[in-house]
């Protein structure tokens, strides 16, 4: 990723663009269920009952138009599954970085192979093998 947008989202305050996108996904799912509950309550109000009452009332037709109950249906389950993707999104669990798990010692160990990587500080992988059987032969 970008060094310029990973820093960006770490001055925001997320650890990672998991966590941004994730918090940014549920905002933007708010402000739609937001939208639905408006316009469920509408027509709540104006068939003085809600969608599943209506619904249980078998043969009585919305004296509007049937374009409302079409209309009124989708925005309800809409709705619903809005609401079900938010929940999932707050429940799944969030990713374990192993960077996490490991103790000061190690993080600073590998801080340090990677400054020595970054100043050119490097020892070949032959070299190393040619180091390992002069010990292993003496």
């Amino acid at each position: 990723m970008d060094n310029l947008l990973q820093k960006t989202i770490e001055e925001f305050g997320y650890p990672d663009i998991e966590s941004f996108a994730r918090h940014h996904a549920i905002e933007i799912l708010e402000h739609k269920l937001s939208n639905y509950k408006e316009k469920d309550l509408k027509y709540q109000k104006k068939y003085d009952c809600s969608f599943a009452d209506l619904k249980q009332k078998e043969h009585q037709p919305i004296s509007e138009t049937e374009e409302d109950y079409i209309e009124w249906q989708s925005i309800v389950h809409s709705k619903d599954y809005v609401e079900n993707r938010i929940q999932a999104l707050k429940n799944h669990p969030k990713k374990q970085d192993w960077w996490d798990n490991i103790d000061e010692k190690e993080k600073r160990a590998i801080e340090e192979g990677l400054e020595d990587y970054r100043n050119g500080n490097l020892v070949s992988h032959e070299k190393v093998t040619e180091n390992v059987k002069r010990i292993l032969e003496s």
